[in-house]
């Protein structure tokens, strides 16, 4: 039988009994990776969380991304199979796979895509 819940929200209330699991969920969320890019429109650090690499998923070797801040295009470079955690600070809008790009044509892209936004 497992009191620990229950020895918690007697000793500490239901408030703190809460706040301590939200701890421990958010705990378990381990992070694989974390990959920093300064956003070349605003020169912000857009901080991509790698969450999970999966063998299965489709080989994304770029990432075309809208930081929300400023709406500026930029380009990250992943080279693996990844989920992304999003909190919010941009948008991915397409990927590319890196059987069609290297970092040249990526960067060609990226600027093809800005001059069309215009």
């Amino acid at each position: 039988m497992d009191i620990n819940e229950d020895l918690n929200q007697w000793l500490y209330g239901s408030t703190l009994d809460t706040i301590s699991y939200l701890q421990e969920m958010f705990e378990s969320q381990k992070k694989v990776e974390i990959i920093e890019q300064v956003c070349t429109g605003c020169s912000s650090m857009i901080v991509f969380i790698i969450k999970d690499i999966d063998d299965h998923a489709v080989q994304t070797n770029w990432l075309v991304v809208e930081y929300v801040t400023c709406s500026e295009l930029n380009l990250v470079p992943t080279g693996k199979n990844i989920r992304l955690q999003n909190y919010g600070t941009y948008l991915v809008k397409e990927q590319l796979d890196g059987k069609d790009y290297n970092q040249n044509s990526a960067l060609g892209y990226l600027a093809h895509l800005k001059q069309n936004r215009s």
